[in-house]
Formats: structure tokens, sequence, C-alpha cells
């Protein structure tokens, strides 16, 4: 098997069932942790080794088309260039999953996040923060459209820093 990763989620609602379709940007022998399809035929997704606790471990977010990814970051294994950061928020009926990393004064943030019995104010996707710091900040939400996914990113927790 390759190097790559998924694993259990919280709620029935988070921890997502891979589809046919969710992961083209991750190698046919990853295992999948997140996965969406955003705007302009793009998709994101988290893909890693089995055990992503194993030493040597890889977990790769990856962004755009199949074929044609525009963006990778190494998360964690070689090659990764920095801490990525694993977040739980979690309230009396809604819990929130989120890994993300920092490129500069950009922060990129993977989200998972459900609020039971609200299907309206659930939601998943990516949100770029621009320009951290400074006046001129900006974020950009990139919601995951409907149809098919994968929404898995508890497995991470134990092996990503927690959220600075």
């Amino acid at each position: 098997m390759g190097r790559w990763i998924a694993g259990l989620g919280l709620w029935a609602g988070l921890g997502g069932v891979a589809t046919a379709g969710a992961e083209p940007l991750c190698p046919a022998d990853a295992r999948v942790f997140f996965a969406c399809g955003v705007k302009g035929g793009k998709r994101v997704a988290i893909c890693g080794d089995a055990d992503p606790a194993a030493a040597g471990a890889r977990v790769v977010y990856r962004f755009g088309k199949p074929g044609a990814v525009e963006l990778e970051r190494v998360l964690r294994g070689a090659g990764a260039p920095g801490p990525a950061f694993f977040a739980e928020d979690t309230h009396a009926a809604s819990i929130s999953l989120a890994v993300g990393f920092d490129v500069g004064d950009v922060r990129t943030t993977v989200y998972d996040q459900e609020t039971l019995g609200t299907a309206s104010q659930n939601g998943a996707g990516v949100l770029v923060e621009l320009g951290r710091g400074s006046a001129a900040a900006r974020t950009v939400s990139i919601p995951c459209l409907p149809g098919p996914r994968t929404l898995d990113l508890q497995p991470l927790q134990p092996v990503l820093a927690a959220r600075p």
C-alpha cells in the first residue's frame, strides 16, 4: 500500500463515507480523509498513510483538478515544510473539526462543521485567510459543493499540533 491516510469520524454526519469519484486528487492506494468538489470543477483533498501515527507516515493536502493539482502541501512526514494544526470545537449541539497550515501570512484551513438537527447550518470546505496580521487581511471561503465527499478529519488529532 502507498503512503496516505483516513479514519473514523465522531458523529455519523462527520464520519464520511468515501463515494466513487470523491477522491480523484489522491492516489488510488491512498486512504482519504477529506475530499469534496468546489467551484470551477476543482477539488480539495487530504490523503495519507493508513496509520497517520506510524513513523514516517505522510499526510498531504491537495487542491486543483484531477491531473492538474494546483497546490500540494505535505502536512506531516518527509517534506513537511512546517507544522500543520488540528482543531476541534464542540458546543452543546455542534462540532467543528479543522486541519490547517500557514505559509507566510496565509492560513489555509480545511473544515467540517455539523450542528445536530439543523442541516442548514452544516458545512465543509476551505477557508483561506490572506494577509493575516495586516489591516488588509481578508478571508476567502471555498465551500464544498453537494455531491460525493469524504469528511473524516478526526484521525489527525493525535498526530498534528493543536491550533495555535
